[in-house]
């Protein structure tokens, strides 16, 4: 992973990319994704997806980079980067909720605050 590695010719067959977006728990689901695409999938195909374009918003774009920088071991990246997942805590639903009950009605436009407030108050204490 030391040396820079020189793009491999594409031929005919169209260019491909890889676009992952932003979201905090998006990135736990991309980390997964992407180690289907490298393990799973690139046995059915015999061979792993070459990315021609690589791109990402917010924490797509560190996977990005991620990928990018690591494109010289594609068999590895799905598993080093579902490993860097692993273990991370996320807050409860209590905690949201604690933090959404100080918000006045109406504070998430276009969404229908009772579903929210009813989402988080059955499952706060899971």
């Amino acid at each position: 992973m030391s040396r820079p590695t020189k793009p491999k010719s594409r031929g005919d067959r169209p260019r491909l990319a890889l676009v992952l977006s932003g979201g905090g728990a998006r990135g736990a689901y991309e980390a997964g994704i992407l180690r289907y695409l490298r393990e799973d999938l690139a046995g059915d195909l015999g061979g792993h997806a070459q990315f021609d374009i690589i791109s990402g918003t917010s924490v797509g774009g560190i996977h990005a980079c991620f990928v990018a920088g690591t494109c010289d071991v594609p068999s590895r990246q799905g598993r080093m980067l579902a490993e860097r997942w692993e273990g991370m805590a996320w807050p409860s639903a209590r905690a949201h909720s604690h933090i959404l009950s100080a918000l006045p009605a109406g504070s998430f436009p276009g969404v229908d605050d009772v579903d929210i407030y009813e989402f988080l108050d059955q499952h706060a204490d899971e």
